[in-house]
């Protein structure tokens, strides 16, 4: 992955962290990176492994509709509260 704003940059180093992938350099410079870079996670199966585990990790969260009751409740939760207790 290829991190140039903040988010990718998060995103790609925590997918590096959890062996789905490698990180590289931002911008046109990486360019030049992706073929060797796409062969080594290609060639390799501790990425395949890695992709496996936060695959399944990503698929045990649960659904986003699941968390709606609970926001709603937190959000009432806070209405009720006394504006002076912030």
């Amino acid at each position: 992955m290829s991190g140039v704003r903040l988010d990718q940059t998060v995103h790609a180093q925590r997918v590096t962290e959890a062996n789905a992938g490698i990180q590289l350099p931002g911008g046109l410079g990486a360019v030049a990176d992706l073929p060797a870079g796409l062969r080594k996670v290609l060639d390799d199966s501790v990425f395949t492994e890695g992709a496996r585990a936060m695959a399944a990790e990503i698929a045990a969260l649960p659904d986003a509709s699941e968390c709606l009751p609970i926001l709603e409740q937190l959000a009432s939760k806070r209405s009720k509260r006394d504006p002076g207790d912030d």
